[in-house]
């Protein structure tokens, strides 16, 4: 797993509205509850490293992950984020393109 935590850059509106729409369509956003407190996350999860690498390009940020393939699978990649500047930073971005990311900044 490789970790990476830096600012959250500016996208353009067609790299938010790409992003927005993949969230949309293959991602996942909610909030994760743990003893320590609750946050939100965004998740993308893809066997294409093609798009987790344009993912982080465009954002800057997040954590990609693997994990190992079954016999006859793919590897599978997730790429995330769950920073909560990060993911508010995203979210503002992305909000008038997908259904989903407005989630975070409604339910705030």
């Amino acid at each position: 797993m490789r970790k990476i935590q830096r600012r959250v850059r500016t996208m353009t509106p067609e790299e938010a509205a790409w992003l927005g729409a993949f969230i949309d369509a293959e991602g996942w956003v909610g909030q994760m509850h743990t003893p320590s407190g609750d946050y939100w996350r965004i998740t993308i999860g893809s066997t294409e490293p093609e798009y987790l690498s344009a993912f982080y390009r465009i954002t800057g940020v997040g954590t990609v992950s693997t994990q190992k393939p079954r016999l006859g699978s793919k590897l599978f990649i997730a790429w995330s984020i769950n920073a909560t500047k990060g993911v508010e930073a995203i979210a503002r971005q992305c909000a008038p393109y997908s259904l989903k990311v407005r989630k975070v900044l409604n339910d705030q």
